[in-house]
């Protein structure tokens, strides 16, 4: 009986090959749909606005069914400090680069209270940011009035009032899930 000797350099030459063909395979896998498609989503601002949270209407998983529900993707920390360098520089500036907050002239007091104390909040700029965002989404948003009739929107709007954005984010998604179950 004899014993056969293996060739391990060829076998080490294998599992690189192998190794990289999976690498490949990989990344081909990854690369897959990416074709600037939104899959279902819907966003009132443009992908590269990193400055601004995104405010989207996406699938979710709930108690085994697939409904839609309204999703905050937070702004780039960076890009929103930068946004808000910008804006401060004036009133019109702040308007321009924040046109579809509520009550702007009241939130532009209020900030500028902040910055002459030389402290600006994150929670501030976010809920800020987050407002004009939340303002522009339910102005702009066809995919919502899928789900919800422009009185439905109204309706809620009247109801949940002048509470904070995620607030009535969070009231909405309710009323999308009442609707879809």
């Amino acid at each position: 009986m004899g014993y056969k000797q293996i060739n391990y350099k060829g076998v080490v030459k294998m599992k690189k090959l192998l190794f990289n063909i999976l690498i490949v395979l990989g990344l081909f896998l990854v690369g897959c749909g990416k074709d600037n498609k939104d899959d279902g989503k819907e966003s009132t601002l443009s992908v590269e606005d990193k400055s601004r949270p995104r405010i989207e209407l996406q699938d979710v998983s709930f108690d085994g069914k697939t409904i839609k529900q309204i999703v905050i993707i937070p702004a780039d920390e960076a890009e929103e400090k930068n946004l808000f360098e910008k804006a401060i520089k004036s009133k019109e500036d702040f308007f321009d680069n924040f046109p579809n907050l509520t009550d702007k002239e009241r939130t532009y007091n209020e900030l500028t209270q902040y910055i002459e104390k030389n402290f600006l909040p994150n929670v501030v700029k976010f809920n800020i940011n987050l407002e004009n965002s939340w303002n522009t989404f339910i102005k702009n948003s066809n995919d919502l009035r899928k789900y919800l009739s422009d009185q439905e929107i109204n309706d809620l709007l009247e109801t949940v009032g002048k509470s904070v954005s995620e607030v009535q984010i969070n009231h909405f998604n309710d009323l999308l899930q009442q609707k879809q179950i």
